[in-house]
């Protein structure tokens, strides 16, 4: 037979998932700062090893291939504004989600795009890793 865990106080509990969900925002403004300067060694250290992700024209990618471009120069993020940020924290997995305007160069072309992005998280040695990443493109109305 198996002793019980001792609940937590539903105050306790209430104050950690806080506690998690302003780590994971935190995170999520440093992985927004560190794009914006091209901080390459920063987004390594955000990027899962197995970070895989899914861009708005429904391309797969990995975290090799992410950096390349950035190191390259072959892509350069002007601004990311983000808004309507929520986050699900499930033991040491969170999905992070919300709208983010983006103003990036590709190839020397500058675009702007409304976006939603979904990122999925992973705490591994008492860190946030970056694990995956989905971005759709908002469609604009009729």
């Amino acid at each position: 037979m198996t002793a019980a865990l001792p609940a937590q106080s539903p105050k306790r509990e209430a104050r950690r998932r806080l506690a998690l969900e302003q780590e994971l925002l935190d995170t999520e403004k440093q992985l927004t700062a560190v794009l914006l300067r091209g901080d390459l060694s920063a987004i390594e250290r955000i990027y899962a090893d197995d970070y895989i992700s899914v861009d708005p024209d429904g391309i797969l990618g990995e975290k090799a291939s992410g950096l390349k471009g950035l190191e390259s120069g072959e892509i350069k993020f002007i601004s990311i504004v983000t808004d309507e940020v929520a986050v699900h924290v499930y033991r040491a997995t969170a999905v992070v989600t919300g709208r983010a305007a983006v103003h990036v160069r590709i190839g020397g072309a500058e675009r702007s795009e409304q976006l939603r992005f979904m990122h999925v998280f992973l705490k591994r040695h008492r860190r946030w890793l970056l694990a995956a990443q989905q971005l759709t493109r908002i469609a604009r109305p009729l």
